[in-house]
This record gives C-alpha cells, sequence and structure tokens, in this order.
C-alpha cells in the first residue's frame, strides 16, 4: 500500500436517546448540544459538515422544545453541511422484527427527506452485532454501504476493514468496519477524552500522535489509502477546533491529506480507489475487535416479551386486518394511528432500550410506551371487527348474532377458538349452535354459562386473546359478586365460554352464525387422563417435577425429560452473563409438584404443574459463589394439546424471588447434529454448534445465540422443534445422546456494566446500579415443542411457528339486523410454499395501494402461485422504500406466477 493517506476527518456525536440517563435529562443536553452546533455551522464557514448520528428522531425531540428552528435545521440539511437519516432510531438488530428494521427506515426517510437531505449511509455505529440480511434490506432503499463497528469474529483476518457483504439473492453493500470504533477522533488533540468542556486548545502534537496511530493501523488492516477518521464519541458536542487543527496537521505529516469530511464524500472516495475486494455472506455476531455484549439477549426479558408481542399483533394482525376492511367493507385505513404506534414501537428499539442495558427508569418509560401501542392496536380491532361484523346481514331466526372470524395469514389454517360472549336475555336459557356460512354447523362447547344482571356494555372486556378475556372476565366477576343473577330471575344477561375449531381460508373474514339451539348442550370427554394427554398425533406424559415424555406417533420417536428447568449463577450485569469459575447449576427434576387437568375438551386438554424451585437467594458478597440462604422459586407450569395438533402447548409462570442468576428450561433433542436450523430475520439459517477459539478476541465466544421463532433439531429424517414467544436466546448443548436445546427464560441482575467478568474483562458502559434488572416480578414464558418427520421444510416450520403466535380475529355482533348483506372476504392473498414466509399486508405509506411483502428462505431460488383476490387488478414489483419497479403479468385466474431469488425478500403493490 502507497504511503499517501487521504484521511477524512468526520464531526459527528453519537446519540444514545436513553442510556445511564432517562430521555429527558439526555434531551437537555441534546437541545444544549444542537444550540452550540447551528450557532457553529452559522458563523465558522470553515466548520464544514456534522453528523447527527444516522438518526432522525433527535430533530423530533429537539423540535419539540426548539420549534422555531426547524427552518435553520433544514437550511443546513439542505447546504449538506448538517448530515441526518437514514434511520428513525439506530437499533438492535438481532432483537426487533425484520419488518420493523423496514419500517424504521421508512420513517427515517420520511422525516429525513422532508427536511431536505437523506444521508445514504448504512450507517450503525454501536449495534451488537449484524443480521446476515441486512445488505439486502439497506439495497432495498437504495443504500449500498454499511459502516459497521461491532460483530466481526476470525473473519476479520480474511477480510479487512472495507470488503464487500452479500446475500444469496445478489444484494451487495461496501462493508467498512470502523476497526477502532467510532470514536477513535473524539476530542482530537485533547488528552482527557470524557471531558465535556474542555479548557484549553487542543494540541496539534497530541492531535498528529493520535492520528499516527490510526494510520498505522490502517496500513495494516485496510485495503485502500482512503482513511476514515471519526470526530465524536457518545453524546459528545461538535469540536469547533477542527479546521484548524486540520490545517496543522497537514503542515506536520507532508504526506498525508487531512480534509474535513463526511460519510457520503468518504465511501465515495473509497469507492474509486478499492478494486477486487473479498466478498463475505452471512451474520456478524463476534467479538475479535470490539465486544459483542450478546448477553442483551435474556436481559430484563419482560421488555423482549412485550416487544415480540406487539410487533407480531400489529404485523400479523391488525393491518391486514385493516387492509380487509378498508376495502371490502368501506372501513376507512387507519394510517394516523398505526403511524403512531409504529413510533412508539419504534421508540422503544434503540440499542441500548430494547437491549435492557440503562438504568431503571428507562425501561419503566418503555413499558408504558408498549402498553400504548399495545391500546391502540387492540382497540382498533375493537373498533374494526364491531363495525364488520355489524355489516353482515342477519339471519332471519331469531335470536341469532353475527359471529366473526377473521384469518390474517395468507395459508389455510385450523384454528381452536375460545371466546367469552356476552348475549342479550333472548338467549337466557338457551342452548347455542353455531353455523358456517354455507350452514354447515360447526360443533361447539360450551364451557360454562354465568347469569349476570344487566350490567354496564362495556362489563365484558374488549381485548383478543381469549385466555386473557376469560382471566379479566372471572376476576370481575368474583369482586362484584352482586352481578350474579338470581337463578329465578328473569331478563338477564348471560356470559357464556365457548369452544369450537374452525377451518379458516387464507387471508379471510369469514361469517359464522351463533343460534339458539333446541337441543341441549351435549356431554363431552377430553383428552387428559391422570398425568397424560393424547390426541391421534402425540402422547404426553407428565410429571410432578413439571417436565414431560412425548411420544409422536407418526414417527414412533420418543423424547424424555422435556422442559427441564435449569438455574445457574449469573455474577454479570446487564450486558453480560457470566458464571462463577466454579458453578452452581440447580435442576427442578427433584421437584415434586401437584398435578391438575384443569381443562379438557374434545378439542383442547391441559395439566397443569406447581410446585416450588428452592433456590439459592443471591449471590455472595464477593461474587464468587452462591450464598447458602435459599428462597421458593412458585413456578405454574400448564401443558397443552390440542385435537388436530403435535404441537405441545407450554405456559410456565415463575415468581422470580431469586436475585442474581439465569433460568432456563432444557429439551433433550436426543439427535446427533453439528448444527441448529434457526429463524431468523428474513431467514431460516443452519448454524454450528461448536463455536471458534477466540483465543485473540477481545471478548471470547459464548455458546448462546438468537433467534426470531423457533430453534429446530434435526437430522433428515426426525426433528424436535422449539417455538418461543419474545424468547430470543437459546444454546445447543451438546451431549453423549445427541443435542439438547436450552431455551432462556430470564436473567437476574442488578448492575448496569461491572469489570472483570468472566465473560468480559473491563466495563461496557458506567457502573451503576439497577435493581430492577433482578427481574423479581411474576412472569409468565410461553413456548411449545412440535416433534417431525423430515426437514424443517417439509414440516412447514415457518407457517406453524407464525400461527402459533397468531391469533384469528373474533368478534360477536352485539345484535341488531343490517340489511347491507356485505358478503365475506375469502383468499384476498394465498400462497402454499413451506418456504416461503408473510412479513407484511398494509397500505403505502404514500399512496392507496396495497403493499405486501414475502421472502424466500431456501438458499436457491423457488418459483411460486400466488393467487389474489378477483378485486386486485394490477400487481407491481416495490422496493422496500415502497418505489414501483416493474408490473407483473397477472393470469385469467389472477394468480402471479413469481420465481423467487434465493433468501429474497420480495416487496408487491396491489392495485385493487
Amino acid at each position: 500500500m502507497a504511503e499517501k493517506f487521504h484521511v477524512h476527518v468526520v464531526s459527528h456525536t453519537h446519540w444514545d436517546r436513553e442510556w445511564y440517563l432517562p430521555f429527558q435529562q439526555y434531551r437537555h443536553r441534546l437541545v444544549d448540544m444542537i444550540d452550540n452546533l447551528l450557532k457553529l455551522l452559522e458563523e465558522k464557514p470553515s466548520f464544514n459538515y456534522f453528523v447527527l448520528d444516522g438518526q432522525t428522531v433527535v430533530l423530533e425531540d429537539y423540535l419539540e422544545i426548539r420549534p422555531e428552528n426547524q427552518k435553520r435545521l433544514k437550511r443546513e440539511i439542505r447546504r449538506k453541511r448538517l448530515f441526518i437519516g437514514p434511520w428513525y432510531i439506530l437499533p438492535d438488530e438481532f432483537l426487533v422484527s425484520g419488518e420493523s428494521l423496514v419500517r424504521n427506515l421508512l420513517r427515517g426517510h420520511q422525516i429525513a427527506g422532508a427536511f431536505g437531505h437523506i444521508m445514504k449511509i448504512g450507517y450503525l455505529p454501536d449495534s451488537f452485532g449484524h443480521i446476515n440480511q441486512l445488505p439486502q434490506v439497506l439495497n432495498g432503499f437504495g443504500l449500498d454501504n454499511v459502516l459497521f463497528t461491532r460483530g466481526m469474529g476470525n473473519e476479520f483476518d480474511l477480510l479487512g476493514t472495507e470488503f464487500y457483504w452479500e446475500t444469496p439473492d445478489g444484494s451487495r453493500v461496501l462493508a467498512i468496519n470502523q476497526y477502532e470504533g467510532y470514536c477513535h477522533g473524539g476530542l482530537w488533540g485533547f488528552k482527557g477524552f470524557w471531558s465535556m468542556r474542555q479548557m484549553g486548545k487542543p494540541s496539534v502534537e497530541l492531535a498528529v500522535q493520535r492520528l499516527q496511530k490510526t494510520l498505522k493501523t490502517a496500513k495494516t488492516h485496510s485495503h485502500t489509502t482512503e482513511v476514515l477518521f471519526n470526530n465524536g464519541c457518545d453524546h459528545l458536542y461538535a469540536q469547533p477546533e477542527i479546521p484548524e487543527l486540520i490545517d496543522g496537521v497537514n503542515q506536520v505529516l507532508p504526506n498525508v491529506r487531512v480534509e474535513h469530511s463526511n460519510f457520503e464524500a468518504y465511501t465515495t472516495a473509497l469507492k474509486k480507489s478499492v478494486k477486487n475486494l473479498p466478498v463475505y455472506r452471512g451474520e456478524f455476531r463476534g467479538g475479535k475487535n470490539q465486544y459483542l455484549l450478546s448477553g442483551v439477549l435474556s436481559t430484563r426479558m419482560y421488555l423482549k416479551q412485550m416487544n415480540d408481542k406487539i410487533q407480531a399483533l400489529f404485523e400479523n394482525v391488525v393491518e391486514p386486518f385493516a387492509v380487509l376492511a378498508d376495502n371490502f367493507f368501506g372501513l376507512a385505513y387507519p394510517a394516523a394511528f398505526l403511524a403512531q404506534a409504529w413510533k412508539l414501537i419504534l421508540l422503544n428499539h434503540p440499542h441500548d432500550s430494547i437491549c435492557g442495558c440503562s438504568v431503571d427508569p428507562v425501561h419503566r418509560e418503555m413499558e408504558t410506551r408498549f402498553d400504548q401501542a399495545l391500546e391502540i392496536g387492540e382497540w382498533l380491532l375493537f373498533d374494526l371487527a364491531g363495525r364488520m361484523a355489524e355489516s353482515f346481514a342477519a339471519e332471519e331466526s331469531d335470536p341469532a348474532r353475527v359471529l366473526l372470524i377473521a384469518n390474517t395469514l395468507p395459508w389455510r389454517r385450523k384454528a381452536v377458538i375460545r371466546r367469552i360472549f356476552r348475549l342479550d336475555p333472548e338467549f337466557d336459557r338457551k342452548s347455542l349452535k353455531v353455523t358456517a356460512e354455507d350452514g354447515t354447523e360447526i360443533p361447539v362447547i360450551e364451557l360454562w354459562r354465568k347469569r349476570v344482571k344487566q350490567y354496564d356494555p362495556f362489563f365484558l372486556p374488549r381485548i383478543r386473546s381469549g385466555e386473557e378475556q376469560a382471566r379479566r372476565t372471572l376476576q370481575i366477576m368474583r369482586s362484584f359478586p352482586n352481578i350474579a343473577a338470581d337463578p329465578k330471575e328473569e331478563n338477564v344477561m348471560n356470559l357464556v365460554a365457548l369452544e369450537m375449531e374452525v377451518d379458516l381460508p387464507a387471508m379471510s373474514v369469514n361469517k359464522f352464525v351463533l343460534k339458539a339451539a333446541e337441543d341441549s348442550p351435549g356431554v363431552f370427554g377430553g383428552m387428559a387422563a391422570e398425568n397424560c394427554l393424547e390426541n391421534a398425533f402425540v402422547r404426553v406424559t407428565v410429571y410432578p417435577n413439571g417436565t414431560f415424555d412425548l411420544f409422536h406417533k407418526p414417527t414412533q420417536q420418543a423424547w424424555s425429560g422435556l422442559n427441564l428447568l435449569e438455574d445457574q449463577e449469573d455474577t454479570g450485569d446487564e450486558y453480560d452473563y457470566s458464571p462463577c469459575e466454579n458453578p452452581d447449576i440447580r435442576f427442578s427434576d427433584h421437584a415434586d409438584g401437584k398435578l391438575e387437568i384443569i381443562e379438557n375438551t374434545p378439542l383442547r386438554s391441559t395439566i397443569q404443574v406447581t410446585y416450588d424451585f428452592l433456590l439459592p437467594a443471591s449471590i455472595c458478597e464477593d461474587r464468587k459463589s452462591r450464598c447458602k440462604e435459599q428462597v421458593p422459586v412458585p413456578v405454574r407450569t400448564t401443558i397443552g394439546i390440542e385435537r388436530d395438533s403435535d404441537v405441545v402447548n407450554i405456559q410456565t409462570h415463575i415468581e422470580n424471588r431469586a436475585e442474581d442468576h439465569r433460568l432456563r428450561v432444557r429439551f433433550p433433542a436426543r439427535i446427533e447434529s453439528a448444527e441448529v436450523v434457526v429463524d431468523v430475520h428474513f431467514d431460516v439459517i443452519r448454524r454450528s454448534v461448536r463455536l471458534p477459539d477466540g483465543e485473540d478476541w477481545m471478548q471470547k465466544p459464548v455458546s448462546t445465540q438468537n433467534q426470531r421463532n423457533f430453534v429446530a433439531v434435526e437430522d433428515g429424517t426426525r426433528g424436535l422443534a422449539v417455538f418461543n414467544m419474545g424468547l430470543p436466546e437459546y444454546e445447543a448443548i451438546e451431549g453423549d445422546r445427541g443435542l439438547t436445546v436450552a431455551l432462556t427464560l430470564f436473567r437476574s441482575v442488578d448492575w448496569l456494566s461491572r469489570d472483570k467478568l468472566g465473560t468480559r474483562s473491563a466495563k461496557a458502559g458506567p457502573a451503576l446500579f439497577t435493581p430492577e434488572a433482578q427481574c423479581k416480578r411474576q412472569m409468565t414464558f410461553s413456548y411449545a415443542v412440535k416433534p417431525y418427520a423430515g426437514t424443517w421444510q417439509t414440516a412447514n416450520l415457518l407457517h406453524h411457528a407464525l400461527n402459533y403466535k397468531t391469533d384469528p380475529v373474533v368478534w360477536l355482533s352485539e345484535g341488531g339486523k343490517n340489511a347491507d348483506g356485505v358478503l365475506p372476504v375469502k383468499e384476498f392473498v394465498t400462497i402454499e410454499s413451506t418456504v416461503i414466509q408473510f412479513s407484511a399486508l398494509k397500505k403505502q405509506e404514500k399512496g392507496n395501494h396495497i403493499i405486501l411483502r414475502l421472502y424466500n428462505t431456501k438458499n436457491e431460488s423457488v418459483t411460486i402461485p400466488v393467487w389474489f383476490h378477483k378485486c386486485v387488478k394490477t400487481v407491481y414489483r416495490s422496493t422496500l422504500s415502497e418505489k414501483r419497479e416493474e408490473e407483473l403479468a397477472l393470469t385469467a385466474q389472477n394468480v402471479l406466477k413469481w420465481t423467487f431469488k434465493p433468501k429474497q425478500i420480495v416487496t408487491f403493490e396491489l392495485e385493487l
């Protein structure tokens, strides 16, 4: 490499919106920082550029306090002196959905575009690793580069600091790894790095020394003479002396050309200077040169659960349902409410937020934001479903009510529906039946009926979840016993719990009718007996310690000891798990709990196990072992099956009374394999269970890894999958009898950061006490296991996993007949491939057309038919940014025959 370097000094700040201070306290500093920055840009023309951290939320935060400065900001952004975007917030990639990354970029581009210029840099300075499909996501927004810091492992030795990062579909970005981080030129020319208000002037001599260190690194690891020198760091203000420092350094180093630059100018120069760079495919989960901090996957797990629940609610249910309501029922698409909900969700996605590695007030505020997003989503469903149900023409016979059941996923599915319905006096003391649109009677089970006095019409909680609805309803009835009706009393309201199984067409709104019946409800039997659950597919034997054995009838395969709890000390912090030198691991195998059949119908049967798990109260003061004092941790586990499914549903409720520990649940798969199948962002991958040695890594690799909806172990003839709801951390443990999957339920710690951990040598942040990270609260964890024959593809794990976490929309009309006679919606979009997954159905951000997003999880091209409802007139291929690219041909049957490239994410624009 030639010695003539071209150094790009890029002034910037990295602005953690909330971290070791709450948002409002950080915002006070943000306002002061931008006030000073605007003054500097306006008064000192030689200070050329400043990068406002690649995110746009900071503009919103600032302008809420300084609205009068909007024009000043726009002026500097349009002049390309102040750079913003492309993101709305800088996310953690592994702990949010792939679809949320798209929404993040959409919102970031909207805001930056309105201010006059979008910085076209895939800037992710501090995210804790990177997903394998990131190049494709960035390309979808016209971004052909990525600038990142963390995540590289041994591949760094081959790739260096500049390389091409590709995905199998052909997407490619120029990847630039910030080997020295994003702070190496912060407070350039000063000795004291973190002093915000330096006295005196920076030293050219010190500036030269610091730059020479970077140039030495570039000689070793770079493929180019274009050198990036980041003048900034966390929450730093612009450094006014930069123009003078650059002049001074240029005089001292004649063989180096230093200029005040920006990321766009740097990447443009870099592209011109490099040829034949190495190419990489895959994710970045290493810690060779920077801490990866992978323990955040299980810190404050309740946040991950809330996030997953709400993302699934909007992506899989609310948005598709709103599209159907708008286009078939004339109910206006609630774009503004959806935008507000997504804003609340995205505000919880910065890496220090969703990772759970901030001070306690930050995460309390996150729970409030999640609650608000949930309120929006559930009320939108309540409003749309209620008005939609009333638009169906009622039956002639009385009494009758329209029962609406919607499948918002683009494939046919069976679902067991269990709901509590409020019925008016005309149904009192009458049996019930349900009929489908064609008159077919649907077998319905009346679980219980409560006769209550006429009461507030909003008495019955308006929420989606059948189990949650039942819990809240019964809670209200216990709290207000006076509402129970006297047996002789007439004209009373009935609360009736019904259960039924329905077969739902793809992406459909289906009309059923609930009627009074002449026959009395029949006597029914269930699938549970003593400690055993059995249907046509599986036999489950449950034990007093909460474990169960599983026999899969189609494959004649058996598993034992599933659902074993494992608890171990955690001497780490919010960033990383860390065991003691001599680990103390406890298992729940000796628990002697109480078994009880809590539901037992022909459609669903469940056994509950309750016991106390005796655990050390905490670690000792020297943090070298667990203390002798023990506390009982109450555990309540339910294990259930449904009639027509081989999925075993598990829910474990924990009242955590212990501190400084990690609780996991184990599933011995008893299958020999060197890798596991993992559902990740826009993809399914095979990940090795064997780690690199990491001998020279800054942070050695750990065996816990990330997942989205499932992890599976298979050998080509059989497999065992573990589904989860918001539990993103797993470990595949090798043993004498094959692999065991360990699913992390939570970690309990009480420091934001500590030094000298067994898994990390130094602090990752300030040493601040965070007692709420101990998670001493009641928590419920939902997960499931599915045995299968063949492979994850032949077993259709993709769709089963999404079915598991996506309930149909159910609504019973309040009564009254409507003559509109709107027809049900059948098969708005249908796909049948087991390797193509659904990501989104929504309205355009700008425009009235519909956006459908699908992706191919197979590492080869796949051609499939996509069936559209006859109302779809034209289909276009679009980018992730919703820029139309080409019109596509539909057959006479309104079918699109589309070939997905390997691992391709495809966005379709539908014109009705």
